[in-house]
This record gives C-alpha cells, sequence and structure tokens, in this order.
C-alpha cells in the first residue's frame, strides 16, 4: 500500500511539472512574438521618414563686388534664422545612414559693405529652398562595443542646393561721397548652396536633438554686382522620426 501511495506521488510531482511547462510555453512565445514586432518597428522607423525643426544664429562670412560696387568689403553682421526639414533615411549594411531631405529657412540679417571709396548699407531677408543628402554614422549600431550612452550620438555631414528668395531693404548705397540710393528695395531668385555637419543625439527611437553648422551661399544679388555671398550658421533643433 505504501509503496502504491508513493507511486501515486511520482505521477502527480510530474502531471504538475508538466502542466507548468504548457502554461509557461504561450508565455514565452507570446515575449519573443513581442520583441520581434518591437524590433520590427525599430528597424522600420531607421529606414523610414522623419521631420526636423530649426533655429539659430550667423554671421556673414563674405561676399564679392563688381561694377559699380567694386572695391567694396563685406563686413561681419550677425543674424538669425529658423527652418524645417522633412526627409528620409535609408539603412545600409555598413553602421552609415544615407538621407535625403527638403529644407526650407528664414534669414535675416544686415548686409552692410565698406570700400575706399563707397559705403553700402541694407537689411536682408531671405527664403531657402534646398533640397539636401548626406551621409550619418548611427553608433547604435555598435552599442555592444561602446555603450548605450555613446550609441545615442549620431554624426553626420551634407551638402544641398537649391534657390533662394532674397529682398534688401532700405539700401543706401554712397559712392564717391555722393548718395546713389537711399531707401531703395531689390529682390532677387538666385541659386543657393550649403554644405553642413553636426551631431544628433537620439533619445529615443522616434526622438532625438541636434547642433549643425551650416555653410549657406548665394549665387548673386542685385544683378550680378553682388555675388558668392555666404553666410556661416549654427542652429540647434529638434527631429521626430516615425
Amino acid at each position: 500500500m505504501i509503496r502504491y501511495t508513493h507511486r501515486i506521488h511520482q505521477l502527480s510531482r510530474r502531471a504538475l511539472g508538466l502542466a507548468a511547462i504548457c502554461l509557461a510555453a504561450p508565455f514565452g512565445l507570446a515575449d519573443e512574438i513581442y520583441f520581434d514586432t518591437i524590433s520590427t518597428k525599430r528597424a522600420a522607423r531607421e529606414m523610414g521618414a522623419y521631420f526636423g525643426a530649426f533655429g539659430g544664429g550667423m554671421s556673414l562670412g563674405g561676399a564679392s563686388f563688381q561694377g559699380r560696387m567694386d572695391g567694396l568689403e563685406a563686413l561681419d553682421e550677425n543674424g538669425w534664422l529658423i527652418g524645417a526639414e522633412f526627409g528620409f533615411s535609408y539603412k545600409t549594411p555598413l553602421p552609415v545612414r544615407l538621407f535625403t531631405e527638403f529644407e526650407a529657412s528664414y534669414l535675416s540679417t544686415a548686409f552692410d559693405a565698406d570700400g575706399p571709396i563707397s559705403v553700402l548699407r541694407s537689411d536682408m531677408r531671405s527664403i531657402n529652398l534646398l533640397l539636401n543628402g548626406g551621409l550619418q554614422l548611427d553608433m547604435s549600431d555598435m552599442r555592444d562595443q561602446v555603450g548605450p550612452f555613446w550609441a545615442g550620438f549620431k554624426p553626420y555631414v551634407g551638402a544641398g542646393i537649391g534657390g533662394a528668395y532674397v529682398r534688401q531693404s532700405n539700401v543706401y548705397f554712397e559712392k564717391d561721397g555722393r548718395m546713389v540710393r537711399e531707401g531703395a528695395k531689390s529682390t532677387d531668385w538666385t541659386w543657393a548652396y550649403e554644405a553642413f555637419a553636426g551631431i544628433e543625439y537620439a533619445f529615443s527611437d522616434t526622438f532625438s536633438v541636434y547642433g549643425e553648422y551650416k555653410r549657406l551661399g548665394y549665387a548673386d544679388l542685385s544683378g550680378g554686382d553682388i555675388s558668392d555671398v555666404n553666410f556661416d550658421l549654427w542652429a540647434l533643433g529638434i527631429k521626430i522620426q516615425y
């Protein structure tokens, strides 16, 4: 009788163990499916669209003057800019992303120049529309090697080309001691181009902040009297990735 009782206890323990395994299996499978789904969504976001907004300061880097404005030298004036961007990032086999984006920005500054016999004073406003492309190093692909903090950094470089609508107002131009223009306005559509570099830091798969330096240039202004206008721009921005 004791032997039969012991046998029944053994069979009961085995049955309970088998039941526990059967109950745990669906939860383990659910966890596996859940994490696979999260990983798939994250990969899709890394290859998807993003939207960013930025703002910062700028200074006039230089310009060339010819014709009636020959001999002028641009003064180092400060201003500001705001802008937005919409683009796509593309995953590659390397820890490097390709990106393409459309950027729109608004710039405001004084545009002044002095020369031996000439003076130019004006206020400049411009709307810049550019198509950009570039490369970004995604440190998250090296998380195991660099750790979770450094994995959030994403340095990048890029360049772009497009157009700018430039408006100069309150123009004062003096040459040989005689006023040539005062209070005049001029508008120009001109080619615009830029090169930029920055560092982005991702706080999550969808949200990041970045700091960026840009070199923005215009082909010509004022009917060709001013050319190779360029600005140094420093901006801070946020980015939402889908």
